[in-house]
């Protein structure tokens, strides 16, 4: 098939899948879609764009496995990526993770590490990333806030986080909280990506401090920067840690 009829057909799968839920008021309310629900703070976004997507190996990288995404966002125009909007849950089937042996791979190093109940605020501090979903073509560069998380519907690990493809002091707006868990049935693994603004860091770049400054230390940076991280008051980061935490633990699985 030419690829222009290949992308002609995946926009229209793309737009018959997507099924826009536009909330009312001010009260939280209740998002249920294929079995899986959770509870939206309007705090957090009003509206949520569902779309459920197939497994592609050819137009994205890295290639992503089928899943369903929950796009949450404020005000009217539906987002197609977690970073245009206010954030995404991303809800996958184990069966079908291993489409993607990257993908397949984190999703069984999740599992281990929810077995094994390692120290994870140790975890955290090393140098190697911690568990995550989907696949960015960037490294996992900080973590922090490390907490495993145990639901009736979910068991999994929250953190924050930030992904970078080069060396360079945060900003504000670096950072992601972010839930990687496994359903209680062992059938799902459900990931919440929140953007997030961090304001014990600059909203702007420091003329006196980049990259190069940065390589004098990077270690030592690293770790001043996780402090802060760890040590901040959950309603110094927007949208405020308890409401995202609150998103985690709404989260059922019909029975």
């Amino acid at each position: 098939m030419p690829a222009f009829r290949k992308l002609t057909l995946l926009a229209l799968l793309l737009m018959l899948a997507a099924a826009p839920v536009l909330a009312q008021g001010d009260a939280a309310v209740r998002i249920a879609f294929g079995g899986f629900s959770f509870t939206l703070d309007p705090a957090l976004a009003g509206n949520v764009n569902i779309l459920r997507q197939v497994a592609d190996a050819e137009m994205t990288f890295p290639p992503q496995p089928a899943h369903t995404a929950f796009y949450l966002y404020k005000g009217m125009s539906a987002p197609f990526s977690f970073t245009d909007g206010a954030g995404a849950i991303f809800l996958y089937r184990i069966a079908d993770l291993s489409f993607e042996q990257e993908h397949h791979k984190r999703a069984e190093a999740l599992q281990a590490l929810l077995t094994e109940r390692p120290d994870l605020t140790a975890l955290a501090a090393a140098d190697a990333p911690l568990p995550f979903l989907p696949v960015f073509p960037a490294g996992q560069v900080i973590r922090a806030r490390a907490a495993y998380v145990e639901t009736p519907a979910v068991s999994g690990i929250r953190f924050v986080t930030a992904y970078a493809q080069a060396q360079e002091p945060f900003l504000a707006d670096s950072f992601l909280y972010t839930f990687q868990g496994i359903s209680a049935d062992g059938q799902h693994l459900i990931s919440i990506l929140i953007p997030l603004t961090a304001g014990m860091f600059p909203a702007e770049p420091d003329p006196g401090f980049g990259p190069v400054e940065l390589q004098a230390d990077v270690t030592g940076y690293m770790q001043e920067s996780a402090a802060l991280l760890n040590t901040a008051a959950p309603t110094d980061f927007l949208p405020a840690l308890d409401i995202l935490d609150a998103l985690v633990n709404s989260i059922v699985f019909a029975e």
